[in-house]
C-alpha cells in the first residue's frame, strides 16, 4: 500500500491510496486498487489550527495533487444534494 496527502483545506486533508499487487510468477507488479480518503481535523474550540499546505514531489504526486482542486468542489456539491434529500 503506497499513500500520500494530495491536498489540505483549513482542517482537512485529502489522502491518495494506492493497494499494488504483484504476481510473482510473471516479476510484475500492478495496481489493485486507488481510493481517495478525505479526514477532518478537530480542534479545540478555542484552538487556533490551520491545516499545512503540502509540497508534491514525484511526478505522479504533481499529477494526483493537480487534481485536488475539482475533487474538493465535486465533494462540496455531493454534500449539499445529500443534505436536501435528508
Amino acid at each position: 500500500i503506497e499513500c500520500y496527502v494530495t491536498g489540505t483545506g483549513h482542517r482537512s486533508l485529502e489522502v491518495f491510496v494506492k493497494v499494488i499487487g504483484e504476481n510473482y510468477q510473471e516479476n510484475r507488479k500492478f495496481i489493485g486498487a486507488t481510493s481517495f480518503l478525505t479526514f477532518v481535523a478537530t480542534p479545540k474550540e478555542d484552538e487556533d489550527f490551520t491545516m499545512p499546505k503540502i509540497q508534491p514531489e514525484t511526478d505522479e504526486e504533481r499529477y494526483i495533487c493537480a487534481g485536488y482542486g475539482s475533487r474538493r468542489k465535486i465533494r462540496q456539491e455531493q454534500r449539499k444534494e445529500d443534505q436536501i434529500i435528508q
